[in-house]
């Protein structure tokens, strides 16, 4: 239990969250959530509030330690942002996607850029969304480039100190799409 807290605290401490997150054992322990909210959020593992800017994970609601490391991941990197944890990393990766990418890609990345007046790490941004969005990845034609994209992100999160392999969790390829297609909805709103 104390092991499985300290993971989970250096891990938010790592993502540079320690103030932005809250961590408790169940819903009751709480303050300032209303009657309602309470009953609506009862059996979630976490939430990200736009109001508050504040991230919460209930431990209880959890089956494993991989389980809670997979919310904490997904509040944080999902709807509080990549950009917003990341910073000059997540533009970094950017670039890594934009340069690793063939012809055709660079080519649509280039397009979405000149039609909507984006820089290159925006115009990539909307790329890998509308692709993790769209894109069916059982396809030889997408799979290596997708494994591409993963270790580049993963390349991202140990330049940070977030060694996930390290954490014995496995995200899925639909749970990075996600985070993916949510960091740039993050960026659009």
């Amino acid at each position: 239990e104390r092991n499985a807290r300290k993971l989970f605290a250096d891990l938010i401490e790592k993502l540079g969250l320690t103030d932005n997150v809250t961590v408790v054992d169940n819903i009751d322990e709480l303050d300032g959530l209303t009657k309602d909210e309470k009953a609506t959020r009862w059996n979630k593992k976490g939430w990200y509030s736009r109001n508050t800017g504040k991230i919460v994970i209930i431990l209880g609601n959890h089956h494993s330690k991989g389980d809670v490391i997979k919310t904490i991941l997904h509040e944080c990197i999902g709807h509080y942002g990549m950009r917003a944890l990341f910073g000059t990393h997540f533009d970094t990766f950017l670039d890594n996607v934009y340069k690793n990418a063939d012809a055709e890609v660079r080519g649509r990345i280039i397009e979405l850029a000149k039609k909507h007046g984006w820089n290159f790490r925006t115009a990539t941004e909307e790329y890998l969304a509308s692709m993790a969005e769209n894109e069916n990845f059982e396809y030889p034609q997408y799979s290596s480039w997708w494994g591409k994209i993963k270790r580049l992100f993963w390349e991202m999160l140990n330049k940070l100190g977030v060694k996930v392999e390290n954490l014995g969790v496995k995200l899925s390829d639909n749970e990075l799409r996600y985070l993916l297609w949510r960091s740039y909805q993050n960026l659009v709103n």
